[in-house]
C-alpha cells in the first residue's frame, strides 16, 4: 500500500491564506512538527476571529453614522434615544412604516419616493396610510397627520 505524498509547504501556506479551513486540514494531515501545527492553527483562528469582530464593529459604526437615503434621520444615538427629540416614538414608528410601505409598493429606490410628485404619489400615500392605519388600529387621517408632522420636522431645511 502506497503512502500519500505530503503536501508541499508552499501549497499549505497558500491554502492557509486563501481558504483557511482547507489549509488547516492540509497542515494537520502533513507530517510536520505537532507544536508548529498547534501554533499555526492558533494564529489562523485568532486572525479569523479578529476579522469577524472587525467586520461587525465596522458595520456597527457605519450603521450608527449612516442616515437613510431618503433624508430622514430615524436612527437612535448611543444612549438609545432618538436623534431628533421633537418626534415621539409612536410618531416615528408610524412615519417609518408609511415610508417603508411607499417604498415597497411603488418605488425602486428611496430617492424616487422622496423626489416624486403628482397623482401617483398621492395615491401611493393614501394606500400606505390605509395599510399602516389598519396595522396600528388607527384612523387613516390620523396616520396622515402624523406623517406630515414628522416629515416637516425631519426634512432638512424645513421647520
Amino acid at each position: 500500500m502506497r503512502r500519500a505524498k505530503p503536501h508541499k509547504l508552499w501549497l499549505i501556506v497558500l491554502a492557509l491564506a486563501i481558504v483557511p479551513p482547507l489549509g488547516l486540514l492540509m497542515l494537520w494531515r502533513s507530517p510536520r512538527n505537532r507544536t508548529a501545527k498547534i501554533v499555526i492553527s492558533a494564529i489562523c483562528v485568532l486572525l479569523i476571529a479578529g476579522a469577524v469582530v472587525g467586520a461587525v464593529r465596522t458595520h456597527d459604526r457605519w450603521a450608527a453614522k449612516n442616515i437613510p437615503e431618503c433624508g430622514y434621520d430615524v436612527t437612535m444615538n448611543s444612549r438609545n434615544r432618538y436623534r431628533n427629540p421633537q418626534v415621539l416614538p409612536l410618531e416615528r414608528e408610524i412615519f417609518s412604516a408609511v415610508v417603508r410601505e411607499m417604498r415597497y409598493r411603488d418605488f425602486t429606490t428611496p430617492m424616487d419616493a422622496f423626489n416624486a410628485t403628482g397623482p401617483n404619489v398621492a395615491e401611493s400615500q393614501t394606500r400606505a396610510f390605509a395599510i399602516v392605519a389598519k396595522r396600528h388600529d388607527m384612523d387613516p387621517e390620523a396616520v396622515a397627520a402624523i406623517y406630515r408632522k414628522v416629515s416637516s420636522r425631519l426634512t432638512p431645511g424645513r421647520k
